[in-house]
């Protein structure tokens, strides 16, 4: 389940290569012009460009780099609002898992106090929790733990001697057994919409990649316009009008990865976006118990 939620190698490479913040732009940039260079050095007399195409060129790849900074702002708007309703939804879902879970507290304070004893860390991670931070998934496990190691031992020791519950029996419903099926679902209930709480926030890091990407269409954008008045003035060489094509084409490729793996993530999240978030913290819950059971 952790190895799901894990990109392919190459597409991990490719994502952390491409522009996933304003130094991999200046990166790339360096790089185009040193390519420009050698580009000119050893290419210049073999392929020689007429200024009219190269103006064409440029002009038609200023247009498109003009559209495709306006689509990636798009896309940056759309993902940034996704996040934001979905973690609103995950929020209003958490206050309702806290208040079934202070109702249960109450019920068992009556009879059962050590249920309530063993929730409130629980409960107070869940009413501490401010809308948009970072949420601590080993604090929340481990609030959690409290309970659910208390409450499992307390079950195998009513199923050794034979104290069950019945659903139709009103006579059984302030049993412990009944209290500790209840605590345990309230307890489950606040703890999955934490754990969604921090996927969702890991999930929100992902719109830091969008201002370096449209940064970096901008930076096309600008220099295919410059090319292209360079052309038409006729100030340059005509020898160097292929290496320049070939810089403007490595920065046009950077960028386009990065855009189709940013809009992959996307595409993701809005067809997955719940189910995505549940898988990932389950594979943290998961990882978590694996964890402590090698230790014991």
């Amino acid at each position: 389940m952790e190895n799901s939620v894990k990109p392919h190698r190459l597409v991990g490479f490719l994502e952390k290569c491409a522009i996933p913040s304003f130094k991999h732009v200046t990166i790339h940039l360096c790089i185009a012009i040193v390519l420009l260079v050698i580009f000119f050095m050893t290419l210049k007399d073999l392929a020689v460009i007429g200024g009219g195409s190269f103006v064409s060129i440029t002009s038609s790849i200023s247009a498109a780099s003009g559209a495709l900074l306006a689509i990636s702002l798009a896309l940056a708007i759309f993902f940034s609002r996704y996040i934001t309703d979905w973690r609103d939804k995950l929020v209003d879902r958490l206050e309702k898992a806290q208040i079934e879970l202070a109702h249960q507290m109450t019920r068992s304070a009556k009879n059962h106090p050590e249920i309530s004893d063993r929730l409130t860390e629980l409960y107070l991670q869940s009413y501490m929790y401010i809308r948009g931070q970072t949420v601590d998934t080993e604090e929340i496990l481990r609030a959690s733990k409290i309970f659910n190691e208390w409450a499992t031992a307390k079950a195998l020791e009513s199923q050794s001697g034979n104290r069950t519950f019945s659903f139709s029996s009103l006579d059984t419903y302030e049993s412990l057994e009944k209290h500790l099926f209840d605590a345990n679902q309230s307890c489950r209930h606040v703890r999955e919409s934490l754990m969604l709480l921090s996927a969702a926030e890991k999930a929100s890091r992902a719109i830091v990649v969008f201002p370096p990407l449209m940064a970096s269409w901008a930076v096309i954008f600008l220099l295919s316009l410059i090319f292209a008045f360079i052309g038409g003035m006729g100030i340059l060489d005509v020898g160097a009008y292929f290496p320049m094509l070939l810089m403007l084409l490595y920065l046009i490729v950077v960028s386009l990865i990065a855009l189709i793996i940013s809009s992959g993530n996307i595409v993701t999240f809005v067809t997955r976006g719940f189910e995505k978030g549940h898988e990932i913290a389950m594979a943290q819950l998961a990882a978590r118990q694996t964890k402590e059971n090698k230790i014991e």
